[in-house]
């Protein structure tokens, strides 16, 4: 099963997000998986994963990823600002 289509499972890689409308009533199960050489794995639990360049949390709310994308702006934001700066002095 985990080297279908050639491919090995990164189980290191995996993490549990649950979707709840309210956090609180948040059921943990633990999930995981029998790994030769190493026995029983679980995987860890989340409140934040990050899936194809999108931040998802447990409720859905995606401040994470706005704020995210908000800060590389910024920095995008100075590094225009200085070189305008630089040509400008010249």
């Amino acid at each position: 099963m985990t080297e279908m289509w050639l491919m090995k499972f990164n189980i290191s890689k995996c993490e549990v997000l649950s979707f709840c409308r309210n956090s609180n009533n948040i059921v943990k199960y633990d999930y995981g998986f029998n790994v030769p050489n190493q026995g029983f794995v679980t995987l860890d639990h989340v409140n934040v994963i990050k899936d194809l360049g999108v931040l998802m949390d447990t409720d859905l709310s995606f401040d994470d990823h706005i704020y995210e994308k908000i800060n590389t702006a910024n920095k995008m934001l100075g590094i225009i600002k200085r070189i305008w700066q630089l040509a400008t002095l010249n």
